[in-house]
């Protein structure tokens, strides 16, 4: 059980690195298309969480591309440290929550369940979407070629 939930974490972080990589190079620019219209923040502190997620959801992709091609002491080391940057991703995704006023005991049944990295992998996600315009997705797979 324990191999199948890595490789599927595995999965979603080269996944959403990907996505990240391909979509994220021109979101600075969400809000410049009507300089009049005034969005509320729906997320609190997504600023923060994201700062302090992207290194290690990097440091995750990069042990999750050589996790297979890698000898059995070298899985064992990556294991480890896997591990730990989950817990470290959890952490901050608990804070996330937290500040949003989300329970994540209530939800997961544990402050320690791993599934809570993912959720605040996906709350990372919508939050940039959630900025995007329609006009920000260039140099993505969503642009049409010319």
């Amino acid at each position: 059980m324990k191999k199948v939930f890595k490789s599927l974490f595995f999965t979603s972080v080269i996944v959403f690195s990907f996505g990240l990589s391909s979509c994220s190079n021109d979101l600075s620019g969400a809000n410049d298309i009507d300089e009049n219209v005034v969005q509320e923040e729906a997320l609190v502190g997504m600023d923060e969480f994201e700062s302090k997620a992207y290194p290690v959801l990097e440091s995750l992709s990069r042990l999750s591309e050589s996790y297979d091609s890698a000898d059995t002491r070298t899985k064992e080391a990556s294991s480890d440290s896997i591990d730990q940057l989950v817990d470290k991703l959890t952490e901050y995704s608990i804070d996330a929550f937290s500040e949003n006023g989300i329970d994540v005991v209530a939800e997961f049944g544990s402050d320690k369940d791993p599934r809570i990295a993912l959720c605040g992998m996906a709350l990372i996600e919508y939050h940039e979407l959630s900025q995007a315009t329609r006009a920000s997705f260039g140099g993505c797979v969503l642009e049409g070629s010319e």
